[in-house]
C-alpha cells in the first residue's frame, strides 16, 4: 500500500477546485481511494479547509459556467436548459448559503378591529319591542 503524502492530497483538493469530482479523481492510479481521502480529510484541519475551499471553488465555477452555456450558440435551447439546470443545482447543493433558494420570513404582529355591519337583533327589534317574536305553536316554537 503507497503512502500518501500531504502534497498529494492537496493536489487531489486543486483538482477538485478545477471541476473533477472526487469519484472520478480517486478512480485514477497512484491516487488513494475516495474513503482514505475522506479519513485523511476527517483527521487534518488544513486539508479538511482546502477540501471544503475546493469545493467553494469548484461550485463557483459551476456558476460561471452558466453564463458560457448560456452564450453557446451551438447548444440548442434543450441542450442549455439541462446544463444550466445541472449547474445550478450543484451549485445550491455544494454552497446552499451562496448559490441555493433564498426563503424570506418576515414575523408580524397584526392588530384587526372588527366592525358589525349587520345586527340581526338589533333589525329584530327595531320596532320597540322589548321581547323577541314567539313562533306560533307547531310552527318550530316551544309549546306551552
Amino acid at each position: 500500500m503507497r503512502i500518501v503524502s500531504d502534497e498529494d492530497l492537496m493536489k487531489i483538493c486543486d483538482r477538485i477546485a478545477g471541476g473533477e469530482s472526487l469519484r472520478s479523481i480517486c478512480c485514477g492510479k497512484g491516487v488513494p481511494d475516495k474513503a482514505t481521502f475522506l479519513r485523511r480529510v476527517a483527521a487534518d484541519a488544513n486539508l479538511r479547509a482546502a477540501y471544503v475551499t475546493s469545493l467553494r471553488t469548484r461550485a463557483e465555477g459551476y456558476a460561471e459556467e452558466i453564463i458560457s452555456i448560456a452564450d453557446d450558440p451551438d447548444l440548442s435551447v434543450d441542450e442549455k436548459r439541462v446544463r444550466i439546470d445541472s449547474r445550478k443545482w450543484l451549485a445550491s447543493k455544494l454552497q446552499p448559503k451562496t448559490y441555493g433558494e433564498r426563503f424570506h420570513l418576515e414575523r408580524e404582529t397584526v392588530q384587526v378591529k372588527a366592525y358589525v355591519l349587520f345586527d340581526p337583533a338589533k333589525e329584530l327589534f327595531a320596532d320597540g319591542r322589548a321581547e323577541p317574536l314567539a313562533l306560533p305553536p307547531g310552527e318550530g316554537g316551544l309549546s306551552a
